[in-house]
């Protein structure tokens, strides 16, 4: 998303509402990345989502963005409920979710980290999960270093997207 104002109007007035402290830890200078952006959009906002959903007031999400020698990484963790370690790869297959009664008290079609794992994947990456029950949740995007715009491997194709956009995250 090219304005990080727009970033912060989509999600602070939800983290506001749910009683919650937002950090950003974000490269200085505003990393273009080859890749389809509604769908990387869509990556950050699945993983926020998740994050003010299961993290309950007075709560913390730390969202950064790096590059490293391994590749591009959005990283989301925050201070919730946790995923027991026996769900992990549960959570990342549509329709599954840790909670599936009737009862449950999070709304959701179980559809947001498949989705990530999906786009991530679509862009050559992958997601990683680490949980601790009621200490939180880290969720890591890796891409590959060709997404960078700039960068001289050939970025893996985009099979199955509109077309191929560069994206800029700052």
């Amino acid at each position: 998303m090219r304005d990080r104002r727009a970033r912060r109007r989509l999600v602070q007035p939800r983290v506001a509402e749910a009683e919650l402290t937002l950090a950003m830890d974000l490269p200085p200078a505003p990393l273009l990345l080859v890749g389809d952006e509604r769908k990387l959009v869509q990556i950050l906002l699945n993983l926020l989502s998740n994050a003010y959903k299961f993290t309950p007031p007075g709560g913390r999400i730390d969202c950064s963005l790096s590059v490293d020698a391994t590749g591009i990484h959005f990283v989301v963790a925050d201070t919730g409920i946790g995923i027991p370690a026996q769900h992990l790869d549960l959570v990342t297959q549509p329709f599954m979710q840790v909670d599936s009664s009737l009862s449950r008290r999070h709304q959701g079609t179980g559809l947001g980290l498949a989705l990530v794992k999906a786009m991530a994947e679509l862009h050559g990456g992958s997601l990683r999960l680490a949980s601790v029950m009621g200490a939180g949740t880290t969720a890591t995007v890796t891409l590959p270093l060709a997404r960078l715009a700039g960068v001289a491997a050939s970025p893996p194709s985009l099979a199955g997207s509109n077309e191929a956009q560069s994206a800029a995250f700052s």
